[in-house]
This record gives structure tokens, sequence and C-alpha cells, in this order.
């Protein structure tokens, strides 16, 4: 890893808690760099309704027109700036990762996994955008994120934090595995 600073990348399906664990890292003095920021920041330049289902057509549609690590260089400027430890969250694409990792290679990815049902129920109570009982358009999301290659990063990740339990548990999970990343700095 590189000057002893660690970069997590956070990936993982709508609901599972990527912000929630980015939100405790900046906790522990992380820059968080968002992808969803940079693309809703697009969004509203564009004059577009910025919701769940206009952010996932609007990501295809850019990673169509500008290759499948266009997220990641649209975040670029704000993690070359960041000074320290940097948590990203947000990479669906394995480009976007190989994109990061060309600027730093020390890069972690961590994948944060929940079920179907709870990240579900999890959407629902954020009212982000789906309608109580729509399901259908869960899964609609569930299906776009996988296109987008979600499903490949989360299977090729470094790290897999579960999280079905307490939000206390998740955040002992965390630190556990940010004393491991620490140790392994220290190494190098």
């Amino acid at each position: 890893m590189n000057n002893g600073n660690i970069v997590i990348c956070l990936t993982g399906m709508p609901g599972s808690g990527k912000s929630t664990v980015a939100g405790m890292l900046k906790e522990k003095g992380f820059t968080m760099v968002e992808h969803s920021a940079q693309i809703k920041k697009l969004m509203r330049i564009g004059g577009m309704k910025v919701n769940a289902k206009n952010i996932e057509l609007f990501v295809v549609n850019i990673k169509q027109a500008f290759g499948r690590d266009v997220v990641a260089k649209l975040s670029s400027k704000k993690i070359a700036s960041s000074r320290g430890n940097v948590v990203i969250s947000g990479p669906r694409d394995p480009a976007e990762i190989a994109y990061i990792r060309r600027f730093h290679p020390e890069v972690v990815v961590v994948a944060i996994s929940a079920p179907r049902k709870l990240r579900y129920d999890r959407i629902l109570s954020r009212k982000e955008g789906i309608k109580a009982g729509n399901y259908h358009e869960f899964e609609w999301r569930d299906r776009k994120n996988i296109a987008l290659g979600t499903m490949k990063l989360i299977k090729s990740a470094d790290y897999v934090l579960i999280n079905t339990g307490t939000l206390s548990q998740l955040r002992s999970d965390l630190y556990e595995l940010l004393r491991l990343l620490q140790r392994k700095t220290k190494r190098v």
C-alpha cells in the first residue's frame, strides 16, 4: 500500500449498506468520495430529475457513450486531491477499479453483502424513489446493477462485509477489517 494510506472501494447491490459503511469510515477520518454524487451532479446540470430509476438509466447511457470506467474518471479529481485514507463508495464495474488502480495500485475492494429482502426493506424505509410494494422496480434496479458489472465486482472483491445484523455489529466487523488493513500497510 502507498504511503501507509488505505484506499477502500465499497461495492454492493442497492440497499446493501455501502453508504452506511462509508459514513462509518468518514467518522474514522477517511475522505469520502461518492460515485453517485458525481452522477447526480451531471444529472442536475442536464436538468434531469434525480431519482433511483433515472440514475440507473443515466449510468447505463454514459457508460455506453464514454466507456465502462467513466464514473471513476468523473471522481478521479476528488480522489487525486484526497490526503490520507480514502473511501470510494459505489463502484459498480471492474473497469472502474482498473482505472482507479492506475493511480492507486493499493486500492482494496470491499463488497457489502445483504440478502435481497433485507435490502428491499432498507430501500423502502429510506424512501428512495421506490413505491411501497413495488418489488418489480427493485428487481429492475438489481438487474441494471448486474448488467453494469456489480456482481462481477462483488465476486472479485478483496473482502466481504456481511450486513445482516445491527449497526453495532457492522461497525465491529468494519473496524476488525480496518485493523487488518492497517497491519498490512505497516508491512509494506
